[in-house]
């Protein structure tokens, strides 16, 4: 059967959207060719993938009976796992989304991997992303999956226990609880690095989303100070966001803990969001002022003690399988951490160095450096506030760029339900 050869949920979509027959074959087959896609598109992360599926919110203690005893499968149970549609349906949509990720990372710290390379080895020349290998590939979505495994089980809109958190009530260390130790307590140093790696891309992702739309609330603002039609109201001086409902944009606003929340809402989430127009995006971004979350991802990853700092690298050496050992990359960088500390890796981070195989490295001359990259801080511009001190805008030209209130019903609306 043609259908069960097929390597993707994206093959097998294209082909029985082609062909009547195929189609028909697939209805007729369906969930043993299911099963054989995801198996073969999960391989070997298959275990990662139900996982992050079958995760529940660490306010409960539920989970789905029919996963329950996932951690301890054998190959015949995982076989009838995947064979209910209830399960290989949700995992093709994670794999798309995961796919999707996986792409633009590819446009992000991977290309500015090999820009890098041409500074390190003073060569000018522009050459051509070289594509993923499989084990690259699979590294990146394993990473992308747990992700959405602690988002599955710590994050997302109905997570109400770590909702609107204020850190004047707690810190980010007494925040982080046993069951956040028990979750990265589960993997080791390398397996965490790559969960931060793909975290610092989403927060940076969200980050200049962010900045996007303060530029065009700039621009926006200052289309409106040329306004002037009597019937807007008198002129101001004072932008009080707040009262239009963009104070995530205000002087004083800790955007950091917004973004935070934003990121950790999931995969499902920030697809949509870089999908919608700019209007619907300022819509959405808008409704997140004021969210902390807390403790963030990030907070987990750095402050819970010893999870990070303190590694065997024979033991992350040992597996034979690629896919289930450290990089080369991660193992040469551990004498650097260990001299220099734990922020000499943010650098690092932001060019994929726990993902790439030893070729890609070697070829970017990664490994050969005696120093460690920096990481590039977020450009820190003026608030909107700041550079339109002493501009004046009449109120009725100020209210018209409030953010639809019909979009953010809709938008609640669909945060409430989105999910593969």
């Amino acid at each position: 059967m043609i259908l069960q050869h097929l390597s993707t949920p994206k093959d097998l979509h294209s082909t029985i959207r082609a062909s009547p027959v195929y189609l028909a074959v697939f209805r007729n087959n369906k969930p043993r060719i299911l099963a054989i896609i995801i198996r073969r598109s999960f391989s070997p992360i298959l275990r990662d993938a139900v996982l992050a599926l079958c995760a529940s919110p660490a306010s409960t203690t539920t989970i789905r009976p029919s996963l329950a005893h996932l951690k301890y499968h054998k190959q015949e149970e995982m076989n009838a796992i995947l064979l209910d549609p209830a399960v290989s349906i949700p995992l093709c949509r994670l794999w798309r989304i995961v796919s999707c990720f996986v792409d633009s990372y590819c446009q992000g710290p991977l290309a500015r991997l090999q820009n890098c390379t041409q500074r390190w080895n003073q060569k000018s020349e522009d050459r051509p992303l070289r594509t993923l290998s499989d084990d690259e590939r699979h590294r990146l979505q394993r990473a992308f999956v747990r992700f959405e495994t602690y988002r599955r089980r710590f994050g997302g809109p109905d997570r109400s226990v770590w909702r609107d958190t204020r850190p004047s009530q707690t810190t980010e260390q007494n925040a982080i609880t046993e069951q956040h130790r028990t979750f990265v307590g589960r993997f080791s140093a390398w397996e965490l690095e790559e969960l931060h790696s793909v975290y610092d891309y989403l927060v940076s992702m969200v980050e200049d989303t962010v900045d996007g739309l303060e530029s065009r609330l700039f621009a926006d603002l200052q289309t409106a100070s040329k306004e002037d039609d009597e019937n807007l109201g008198a002129y101001t001086e004072q932008y009080d966001l707040d009262l239009i409902g963009l104070s995530m944009f205000q002087q004083d606003a800790e955007q950091s803990n917004q973004i935070a929340y934003m990121v950790e809402l999931g995969l499902p989430f920030l697809q949509r969001m870089r999908e919608m127009n700019m209007n619907d995006r300022m819509a959405t971004v808008a409704s997140f002022a004021g969210k902390n979350r807390n403790p963030s991802l990030g907070h987990v990853l750095q402050d819970v003690p010893g999870l990070t700092m303190h590694s065997n690298k024979e033991a992350a050496a040992a597996s034979e399988d690629p896919i289930n050992r450290a990089n080369v990359g991660w193992l040469w960088r551990q004498p650097a951490w260990q001299d220099s500390g734990v922020s000499q890796s943010y650098g690092l981070r932001s060019l994929g160095y726990a993902f790439w195989d030893e070729e890609r490295l070697v070829e970017a001359g990664l490994l050969g450096l005696g120093s460690l990259p920096k990481r590039t801080a977020r450009d820190a511009n003026p608030s909107v506030e700041r550079r339109l001190q002493g501009v004046r805008i009449r109120e009725g030209a100020l209210c018209k760029l409030q953010p639809s209130r019909q979009r953010r019903v809709e938008m609640e609306d669909w945060l409430e339900e989105i999910d593969y």
